[in-house]
């Protein structure tokens, strides 16, 4: 069953001010595409590596085991935020999956002993053994704040893992399993905001290649269908508002020269291997669609945050996030959460 039973505790969050409403509204004014019309692929399966974007509920599982059973002062989340998610609700990936008709798992709930660790440094780091769980259902590995590039001569990033990482403990499952990839499923790899804007990268070439790496990596593996959307305008958002007019510039152009170079490298994949399907999702285009016409798609603020001031003391901007684009100064409100699973869901119905 989608969603785990946490509609249960919706009634905690701003988002149940009028979610059914909400959620009623957004499905049939987005997700109008009759099936009946259209050829629906017959996944089998649904694989998400990515990063806050896409998480649904890993780095919330990872904190809350920390807080219970290592560290009773670990901060975690606000709790105006959504479980499991930094949104005011569910997520892209909950609404994607539930129209693939897909539970899309947290990868840690499968973990065979605790999700954490502290290790002899102090550092809390991921435990990664799934028992080759993941090789057979549907299993997001996004974890918030993950990068496509590893460096763990940070601590930090020890609990929160890369994208490469993600799809390396995928691929030691198979192994575990002793089974390929489903060439029947859907891989969605998601990323690169974070390299940018924590500023380890000024050049796309390394974090593009971990795409690559991860695409080739997995086909290798078994698997034949790839969604792979771009990065947004990493320049306009409300974090970026507060920064310099050049950094602001930056952000922009950064971006621009990581989805091209993106763009250019899922060409050449799929000109050099035989039988694989890509499909390169324009998020940048359906962000700049938002913020230069935001009443069509029934917002009425695309540049400010919903929450105000520093966690965990904040306040909200309005009475309603759905009127909102952001949630904080870079995350998406849930309602900004639909326009990405109809941008994706459009995407993934058909393939050439």
């Amino acid at each position: 069953m989608l969603f785990r039973g946490n509609k249960n505790i919706m009634s905690e969050t701003i988002f149940s001010q009028n979610s059914d409403i909400i959620v009623n509204h957004f499905f049939n004014l987005f997700f109008n595409i009759q099936l009946s019309d259209v050829m629906k692929p017959k996944f089998n399966s649904l694989y998400v590596f990515g990063d806050s974007l896409s998480d649904n509920g890993n780095k919330f599982i990872g904190q809350n085991y920390v807080r219970d059973n290592i560290n009773p002062n670990f901060d975690t989340p606000s709790p105006l935020y959504f479980p499991g998610r930094a949104s005011n609700g569910f997520v892209w990936t909950d609404y994607f999956a539930q129209e693939l008709g897909f539970d899309l798992t947290p990868v840690l709930e499968f973990a065979q002993a605790s999700p954490v660790s502290e290790n002899i440094n102090g550092e809390y780091e991921i435990n990664s053994s799934f028992g080759g769980n993941t090789a057979t259902q549907s299993t997001n590995f996004a974890f918030g704040g993950a990068k496509l590039v590893n460096d763990y001569s940070e601590p930090a990033n020890l609990f929160t893992p890369s994208i490469s990482t993600q799809v390396d403990w995928f691929l030691k499952d198979l192994e575990f399993k002793q089974i390929q990839a489903s060439k029947d499923a859907l891989y969605v790899i998601l990323g690169g905001a974070n390299d940018y804007l924590s500023g380890d990268f000024s050049e796309p070439m390394e974090p593009v290649t971990v795409v690559q790496y991860a695409i080739k990596s997995l086909y290798d593996a078994g698997a034949r269908f790839f969604l792979v959307p771009n990065v947004p305008d990493l320049g306009n958002t409300p974090l970026s508002r507060s920064f310099s007019d050049e950094e602001i510039a930056f952000l922009t152009d950064v971006s621009s020269r990581h989805n091209d170079l993106l763009q250019k490298t899922l060409r050449k994949l799929k000109q050099d291997l035989s039988d694989i399907k890509i499909k390169y999702a324009d998020f940048r285009a359906l962000g700049l669609d938002v913020a230069n016409d935001p009443t069509t798609f029934g917002l009425t603020n695309v540049t400010d945050s919903y929450l105000i001031g520093e966690a965990p003391d904040f306040s909200t901007a309005g009475k309603s996030p759905d009127d909102y684009l952001f949630f904080d100064e870079i995350h998406l409100t849930t309602v900004g959460h639909l326009f990405i699973a109809d941008a994706l869901w459009k995407q993934a119905m058909i393939w050439k």
